[in-house]
C-alpha cells in the first residue's frame, strides 16, 4: 500500500487500495460507513488549486507520501519518483531550511507561510509563498504558490512608483492634490523652492488663502471649471503670496480626478512665471512706445517747425527791444514758454522714438554729479552722493542720461515735501547669470549701477507697474513723460531700469548701464572768439516750411550773414552750383533733413559733396531721433542743428562750421 494511500486513510477512513493511472497503489473508494468522507477528502485534496504535498513523520525526518494534480502538473510530472525519500535526503545538502521548517511546524503544530526561492528540477529559480500546516497526528502539509510573477510585477511597481515619486518630488514646478474643498492634500518639495512654505506648513489649509485678492475671483472660477469639467485641463495664470509677504506671478495647470480613488481631488501644477511675465510687460510696453512712436515723430515734426517759428521770432525780436522796454520782459516769459514747449517736444520723441543717442565714452560720476546738483538747486533736499574711485566709464549719450538722473532725483526730491536726503549711489557691477539665466533682463558683462533712493512716501502697489507708461502720473502738476522718456533712454543704452518702493519707506531706482572699454577722451580746449555771432558770409537755407524759411532767413539776415532760400533740395543743388559757376559760392548751407514731396538734405548732400567735397552743411530737423542728427558726420554734413532754435543756437553752429579747417 503507498505512502499517498495511507495518508488519506488517516484523514478519511478506511478504504481499499487500488492503482492509479502511474500504476501506483492508491485508496480506493471503501464501501460501507465512511466512504463518502473518504471520497470527499481524496476529491479536496486533489482539487486543492496550488502544489499540496503530504509529510510524514518518520523518526526524526519526514517523508513525501502524497502530493496533489496540482503538484504534478507543476513539477511536470517529476513529483512522483520522490514519493517515498525523506526530507534530509532531499534537502539536507541544498535547502537546510526547509528541515527546519518541516520541525518548527511539527513541534509548535501551528500553521505558517514564508516566502522563499527554490529551483525545481526543471533548473529554474521561482519565487514561492509557502504554507506550513500541521494535521495530527504525525503530518505536515505543504503548500506551495508560486509568486515570481506577482513578485517581479510588484518590483516593477516599487520602481515604477519610486520614479514618479522622484519626478514628483525633483519636479521644477509644484505638484499639488487638492480636494474638492480646496484643501491642500499632497505638495512636493518644489513648494518651499517656489514659495518659501514647508509642504507640512500648508496640507491641511485653504489654497485659496495664498492668492491675490484681486486674482481670487478668477482662480476660483478656473477650479470650478477643473472641479465640474471630467477630462478638461484647465490653466489659470494669478498673483501668489510668497512666505516673505511679496507677491509673485505663477500659473496653474490642473486636471479633475475626484472620480479616481488613488487620488480623489485636483491634480495640479503650479509654475513661477514672474520672469516670463516680467518679459511679457517689457515687450508690451516697448510695442506701446513704438506704435506712439509713429504718431509722435510726425506730430513732433510738424510742432517743432511751429515752434521754429515762433521761438525764432521771438528771439528777434528781443533782440530789437531795449532791456528797459517793457515787452523785452514779455518777450522772454515767451520764450522761456516755448522753451517748455521744445523740452515736451523733445521729451515726446524721446520716450516714443528714442532718439538715437549720441554715444561716446563718458563719466557717469561727473554727469551724476552735474545733474544731481542741477535737479536740487534751490531745493532743501540734500544729496548724499556715494562715487566709489575706479569707476568704469559707459559708452553714453551725456545729455540724455543727464536728463534721466535729472528726472530720477527731482522725483526723489518731489517725493520728500518736507526735505530730506536722498541717496545717489553708483557702482562697478559685473552681470552674470545664475542656475542659467540672467538675474536681470541684460546679457551678461560689466555694467554700471546707479541707484537713486529717496525716503518719501513710495509708490503704492497698484501703481509699480504703470510707472514707466506713458502720460501715467499721479503728480497734480506733471505730464507723465518724465520716466517714461528714462525707460527708452536707458533701454536705447542697452540698459535697464527698475524701481523697488514701499509705502511710507521710500522708493528707490536702479539704472544699469554697459560699462565702455574705451578711455574717455580729454576735453577739447575752446577757442578764442568762438561763440562769435555775426559774420559777412553766404549762406543758403533749404527748408520746405516758408514760416520756417522766413524766419531763418531773418535770423541770418540779422546776424549779417547774405542770405538765399531754396524750398526743396534739387534747386538748393541747382543755386548752390550757379553761384559757384558765377565766382561768388556759398560759404555753408542749412538743410532740413526731411522734405514732402521734394528731394530732403540726405540726398541734397550728397549731390553737393559730388560738386564740392569741400561744401560745409548743416543739417537741420525737428526729428531728433533721426540716426542723421545724432551721427551727422557719417552722413557727409558738417554740423547739426535741432529744431526749433534760437537766434544764438542757430548762430552759434553756423559759426562753428565756418570755423572748422577744410
Amino acid at each position: 500500500m503507498s505512502g499517498r494511500g495511507r495518508v488519506l486513510r488517516k484523514l478519511s477512513g478506511k478504504s481499499k487500495p487500488s492503482k492509479n493511472r502511474a500504476g501506483r497503489t492508491r485508496s480506493a473508494t471503501p464501501k460501507g460507513p465512511g466512504a463518502e468522507d473518504c471520497e470527499r477528502t481524496n476529491a479536496l485534496f486533489k482539487g486543492i488549486p496550488v502544489p499540496t504535498y503530504a509529510w510524514k513523520r518518520s523518526g526524526e525526518d519526514f517523508v513525501l507520501v502524497d502530493f496533489n494534480d496540482a503538484a504534478d502538473a507543476s513539477t511536470h510530472g517529476r513529483i512522483g519518483a520522490m514519493v517515498g525519500k525523506t526530507a534530509s535526503a532531499l534537502y539536507r545538502e541544498n535547502r537546510p531550511d526547509i528541515l527546519e521548517d518541516f520541525s518548527r511546524c511539527f513541534q509548535s503544530q501551528i500553521s505558517f507561510q514564508r516566502e522563499m526561492k527554490y529551483r525545481y528540477t526543471t533548473g529554474e529559480d521561482n519565487d514561492f509563498l509557502v504554507t506550513y500546516t500541521f494535521v495530527p497526528p504525525d503530518f505536515v502539509m505543504v503548500h506551495t504558490e508560486e509568486i515570481t510573477e506577482r513578485r517581479r510585477a510588484a518590483e516593477e511597481l516599487r520602481q515604477s512608483e519610486a520614479r514618479f515619486r522622484a519626478l514628483v518630488e525633483n519636479s521644477q514646478d509644484v505638484i499639488f492634490i487638492v480636494s474638492a474643498d480646496g484643501v491642500a492634500r499632497f505638495l512636493n518639495a518644489s513648494m518651499e523652492r517656489i514659495l518659501g512654505y514647508p509642504p507640512s506648513e500648508i496640507i491641511g489649509r485653504n489654497v485659496f488663502d495664498l492668492i491675490h485678492p484681486e486674482d481670487l475671483p478668477g482662480a476660483r472660477s478656473s477650479f470650478m471649471r477643473a472641479f465640474q469639467s471630467h477630462g478638461v485641463t484647465v490653466s489659470a495664470p494669478f498673483r501668489a503670496l510668497h512666505a516673505d509677504g511679496s507677491w509673485i506671478y505663477v500659473e496653474v495647470v490642473s486636471h479633475n480626478f475626484t472620480e479616481d480613488p488613488r487620488i480623489q481631488g485636483i491634480l495640479g501644477n503650479l509654475r513661477d512665471v514672474t520672469d516670463r511675465k516680467r518679459l511679457e510687460d517689457e515687450r508690451l510696453k516697448t510695442s506701446k512706445l513704438e506704435s506712439l512712436g509713429v504718431l509722435a515723430g510726425g506730430i513732433a515734426h510738424d510742432f517743432n517747425n511751429i515752434l521754429t517759428a515762433i521761438l525764432g521770432n521771438i528771439s528777434i525780436a528781443r533782440t530789437l527791444a531795449r532791456d528797459d522796454d517793457p515787452i523785452a520782459k514779455r518777450l522772454t516769459e515767451a520764450e522761456k514758454a516755448s522753451l517748455r514747449a521744445r523740452d515736451l517736444t523733445q521729451q515726446l520723441l524721446t520716450f516714443a522714438k528714442g532718439g538715437a543717442p549720441i554715444m561716446k565714452p563718458a563719466s557717469i560720476a561727473e554727469i551724476v554729479r552735474d545733474a544731481a546738483g542741477f535737479a536740487l538747486r534751490g531745493s532743501p533736499t540734500q544729496c548724499d552722493l556715494s562715487i566709489p574711485e575706479g569707476l568704469w566709464p559707459a559708452d553714453a549719450d551725456e545729455g540724455q542720461i543727464s536728463q534721466v538722473i535729472h528726472n530720477l532725483v527731482l522725483n526723489a526730491d518731489q517725493a520728500m515735501p518736507e526735505g530730506g536726503t536722498i541717496q545717489v549711489r553708483c557702482e562697478n557691477l559685473l552681470m552674470e547669470a545664475e542656475n542659467g539665466k540672467p538675474r536681470l533682463p541684460l546679457p551678461p558683462g560689466n555694467y554700471l549701477r546707479i541707484s537713486v533712493a529717496d525716503h518719501g512716501i513710495g509708490i503704492p502697489e497698484e501703481h509699480l507697474k504703470r510707472i514707466f507708461d506713458p502720460y501715467f502720473t499721479t503728480k497734480q502738476r506733471g505730464s507723465g513723460l518724465g520716466l517714461a522718456t528714462a525707460y527708452s533712454i536707458i533701454r536705447n543704452h542697452g540698459g535697464y531700469i527698475a524701481v523697488e518702493s514701499r509705502l511710507g519707506a521710500g522708493t528707490t531706482f536702479h539704472v544699469c548701464l554697459p560699462a565702455s572699454s574705451r578711455e574717455i577722451p580729454l576735453p577739447r580746449r575752446a577757442r578764442a572768439g568762438e561763440n562769435r555771432l555775426s559774420g559777412n558770409e553766404r549762406v543758403l537755407v533749404m527748408e520746405d516750411e516758408e514760416v520756417v524759411r522766413d524766419v531763418a532767413s531773418d535770423i541770418l539776415t540779422s546776424l549779417g550773414y547774405e542770405v538765399a532760400v531754396a524750398p526743396e533740395g534739387s534747386e538748393a543743388v541747382d543755386l548752390y552750383m550757379r553761384a559757384a559757376e558765377s565766382g561768388r559760392p556759398f560759404d555753408a548751407v542749412i538743410m532740413d533733413l526731411t522734405v514732402r514731396g521734394g528731394m530732403g538734405g540726405r540726398e541734397a548732400v550728397r549731390r553737393l559733396i559730388e560738386i564740392n567735397p569741400a561744401a560745409k552743411v548743416i543739417v537741420s530737423s525737428g526729428y531728433s531721433e533721426d540716426p542723421v542728427m545724432a551721427d551727422f558726420r557719417k552722413y557727409g554734413f558738417s554740423g547739426v542743428v535741432a529744431k526749433p532754435y534760437r537766434i544764438d543756437e542757430l548762430g552759434a553752429a553756423l559759426d562753428r562750421v565756418l570755423r572748422e579747417k577744410e
